[in-house]
């Protein structure tokens, strides 16, 4: 987060012109094929808040905050103005020949996507953005 294309261009075009003044000889240049912004959730939106209660609530403790050096799909919904978080269970070796997850960390993962659920959406049927749902 915070780090932008035209920031990376700068610093790649500052990398090659010291290259270039070490080996004036040295013809290099530098292109942007591909570029995605970066994401950080919104600590104060109510769906993070509504996942860190129902973490704590679930694990016992407040979670950890992390970023990631990948780009995530959902850096779209971001960048849409659609309040997002990432969240997921312990494992290694996404898209890799091996590639595992803790069971465990599953369960408690539904737990939380569960309760998360309850409190973003309301066990009533009414949500942040959406009025009371008529009794049944």
């Amino acid at each position: 987060p915070g780090e932008t294309v035209a920031g990376v261009e700068a610093e790649i075009e500052a990398l090659l012109e010291a290259l270039r003044a070490e080996d004036p000889a040295l013809e290099i240049r530098s292109t942007i094929q591909f570029a995605r912004d970066p994401f950080e959730a919104d600590p104060g939106s109510m769906l993070v808040r509504a996942v860190e209660a129902a973490a704590h609530s679930v694990l016992g403790r407040a979670p950890e905050r992390i970023g990631a050096s990948y780009w995530m799909d959902a850096a779209l919904c971001g960048a849409a103005g659609i309040d997002t978080v990432v969240i997921g269970p312990a494992g290694a070796g996404a898209h890799a020949a091996i590639e595992w997850v803790d069971l465990e960390s599953c369960a408690r993962l539904a737990a939380i996507l569960t309760r998360a659920a309850v409190a973003y959406c309301g066990s009533s049927g009414s949500s942040p953005g959406r009025p009371e749902a008529p009794p049944r």
